[in-house]
Formats: structure tokens, C-alpha cells, sequence
């Protein structure tokens, strides 16, 4: 009888310890936002003339590319550099979308051959009444799909390997954060009830460089090199 209860407390544990598992890594938000002084690569999305600023020093290094005679061109730009880049266009479209009260802080780093970039958002701050009927839709999906994400800050955030497609940058292997969850586009697809193509099409594009056809893309410690020709 004894045993019988033990092998029923566990599969209670089981059970319970699951979902709090699931929550407590979905809701577990970066270091870089919790600890001021290891943010290296952030810039606060409420700040506009910092990511302003940051934007303009990366567009004056992009126009003063030099190609040479036959139209190659090469540059290097670090992860701070491709933040400002994520933090302009994150900026944009929570601006055009009202979303701007949920966007906190975003960062950008390589690490291990590949690009993270994310944000740390909080949907209880968002102007309900400001938000278009299909926004919000959107976001009762995205709660149900996640729960508790509409309580509390939360981290979320894209990562992959860059890699070249006609010309365009692109992320392989590309896989979505919630927290400290690692997810695929599949995984988030699934859970939103929505199709892997239409999530990928939503999803931020990775460097707008117009000007210059992508042949080639190296990532080093902290800092992505492009190769390619000038348009």
C-alpha cells in the first residue's frame, strides 16, 4: 500500500511539475535585462533619439562603402551595430502598430555562429482600446498559446545561422524564444494556430542592406562580415 502511494505522488509530481517547469522557463528573462551592468548590446526601445543616433552611425559606415574595381564590396558590423539595426526596425513597426507601451529593452549578440536578437515586452501595458480588432486577436492567440505571458515582462527573441538567398540575408535554422524557451518556427506555428509561412513572413527581417547584393556572410566572435556588390 505504502509503495502505491509513493508511485502516486509521483506521477502527481509529474504532472505538476510540467506546466510550472514550462511557466518558470517561458517567464525567466534575460541577464542582460536583469542585471543593468552586463548590458553591453541594448538599447531601451522608449529611448528614440539613442536608437536614432545608433541607427545614423550605422547608416554613415554602410553609404561610405568603398567597392572596389569591380564592384565588391565588404563590410563588418559588430553585434552593438546590428542591434542598432533590430532596434530601428522594432521601433518602426511597434510604433505604426501603437504596440510601442509593451516594447521595453532589445539586445543582439553572436554567440556560437549564430545571431540572437530579442526584446523584453510586458502586454499588460498595452492600449487595448489603440490596438486594431486583428492585433488584437493576435494577441489573445499568442496568450493562449503562451499563458501568463500577459501578467508579467517577458523575453522574446530570434535566433539563427546567417545565410545568403537571391542575394538577401537570411537566418537558417532559425528558432524563437519565449523566456528561456527554445522554440521552433514549427513549435510557435503550431501553437498560434497559424501556418509556418505566414509566422516566417512575420518575422523581422535580419540586415536591410538595399545597396548591396549579398554574395557571402562570415561571423566572427562579435561581429558579422558581408560580402557582396554594390547595386
Amino acid at each position: 500500500m505504502k509503495r502505491i502511494w509513493i508511485i502516486l505522488a509521483c506521477i502527481a509530481v509529474g504532472l505538476i511539475s510540467g506546466p510550472l517547469y514550462f511557466w518558470y522557463q517561458a517567464t525567466r528573462l534575460p541577464d542582460w535585462y536583469r542585471d543593468r551592468t552586463l548590458a553591453t548590446n541594448t538599447l531601451d526601445l522608449s529611448d528614440r533619439t539613442a536608437i536614432q543616433q545608433a541607427r545614423q552611425t550605422v547608416d554613415q559606415k554602410l553609404s561610405s562603402i568603398q567597392p572596389a574595381a569591380d564592384g565588391s564590396a565588404e563590410v563588418e558590423l559588430t553585434d552593438s551595430e546590428l542591434n542598432a539595426l533590430f532596434a530601428s526596425e522594432v521601433a518602426r513597426v511597434a510604433e505604426t502598430q501603437n504596440l510601442e507601451p509593451a516594447v521595453k529593452r532589445i539586445s543582439t549578440n553572436i554567440v556560437d555562429g549564430r545571431i540572437e536578437s530579442g526584446a523584453v515586452i510586458n502586454l499588460k501595458n498595452l492600449p487595448a482600446d489603440a490596438l486594431s480588432q486583428t492585433r488584437q486577436e493576435a494577441i489573445v492567440k499568442l496568450v493562449k498559446a503562451f499563458p501568463g505571458l500577459s501578467e508579467r515582462e517577458v523575453y522574446v527573441g530570434i535566433e539563427g545561422t546567417p545565410a545568403v538567398e537571391g542575394g538577401q540575408l537570411r537566418l537558417d535554422g532559425t528558432r524563437l524564444r519565449i523566456g528561456n524557451l527554445s522554440l521552433s518556427v514549427a513549435e510557435v506555428a503550431h501553437r498560434l494556430g497559424i501556418s509556418e509561412s505566414t509566422l516566417e513572413e512575420n518575422l523581422i527581417r535580419l540586415i536591410p542592406l538595399d545597396q548591396v547584393g549579398v554574395q557571402n556572410v562570415q561571423l566572427g566572435e562579435n561581429a558579422v562580415k558581408i560580402q557582396g556588390r554594390m547595386n
